[in-house]
């Protein structure tokens, strides 16, 4: 079990949610794999922005591209790349 990682989490997060007991170190695709080798199918990433799978190179590269611009800012304020998602979503 990751027992010294988890012990941070009273001490250094904000209480959102309850975690199961493991640390995930790496993904790939819809896998993950936590700190002692086990691997799981990860089903919860939905609840964010990982939908198209953890270590995608074609997500990497563009995200990386994207961050020497601009990374993310609040939502209040109108941007290039989310106006064009949200047309090709639509279209």
């Amino acid at each position: 079990m990751s027992t010294d990682w988890k012990s941070k989490e009273s001490q250094y997060y904000m209480f959102l949610v309850r975690r199961q007991p493991m640390v995930i170190e790496r993904g790939e695709g819809t896998r993950v794999w936590d700190t002692d080798g086990k691997e799981y199918l990860d089903f919860t990433s939905g609840w964010a922005v990982n939908n198209i799978g953890h270590a995608n190179p074609v997500m990497a590269e563009a995200i990386a591209n994207q961050a020497k611009t601009l990374l993310q800012t609040s939502n209040q304020f109108y941007t290039i790349p989310q106006l064009k998602l949200a047309e090709i979503l639509v279209e």
